[in-house]
């Protein structure tokens, strides 16, 4: 408990702001689904916003606190389910594949690179976990792969481009004081020259 408090303290108030809001902006648009087999959310499109607007530190910690809230009982995952069992069921691999999708960026420093590739490993850790409890009735990664991946390669590919636009937009909301002082100087320059 020592190491979380001291943790904490050297954490600046504004990134722990920041660490809620996008937690908040994960669990609320995990609820905008379309039910699948794996459901289709927005929920890839907030982790993606959060893995190129934060620090990856930030991030990672953003993400464990949705995955420890909607494990704990309170209903942020897709189609309003919540706790141990279904992080623990068939498509609780892709859910901690998220987490896995946060820690991408502390080796890759290229935003749509470490989106691309923490992507795919999401897809991949969540495919096996879900053959691990489907093999009576799936017996091929392939077969995974065609229900659980390729209906979303395309929409996720939208989300991750999506993310990043936005994430470029309004990354001066998440830059410290000086920097937005540049930019506010920039802007009235850009202004006075019109």
């Amino acid at each position: 408990m020592a190491f979380i408090s001291r943790f904490l303290w050297i954490m600046k108030v504004k990134d722990l702001v920041y660490i809620a809001i996008f937690t908040s902006i994960i669990c609320v648009m995990s609820l905008i689904s379309i039910p699948t087999t794996v459901p289709f959310t927005l929920q890839t499109l907030a982790v993606f916003l959060c893995m190129f607007m934060l620090k990856p530190v930030d991030s990672l910690i953003s993400v464990l606190l949705y995955v420890l809230i909607g494990g704990i009982g309170i209903p942020v995952f897709s189609n309003f389910r919540s706790g141990f069992g279904t992080l623990a069921g068939p498509t609780g691999g892709y859910i901690i594949g998220f987490i896995l999708m946060t820690l991408i960026p502390f080796i890759i420093k290229n935003k749509i690179a470490s989106g691309i590739i923490g992507l795919v490993i999401c897809y991949l850790f969540g495919s096996i976990w879900f053959l691990m409890f489907n093999q009576s009735n799936i017996t091929s990664l392939w077969k995974v792969l065609t229900i659980c991946v390729f209906p979303f390669i395309i929409p996720d590919g939208a989300k991750l481009a999506l993310a990043y636009i936005l994430a470029k937009r309004l990354k001066f909301l998440t830059t410290d004081d000086s920097n937005n002082k540049d930019i506010e100087k920039n802007r009235e320059n850009e202004d006075t020259t019109m």
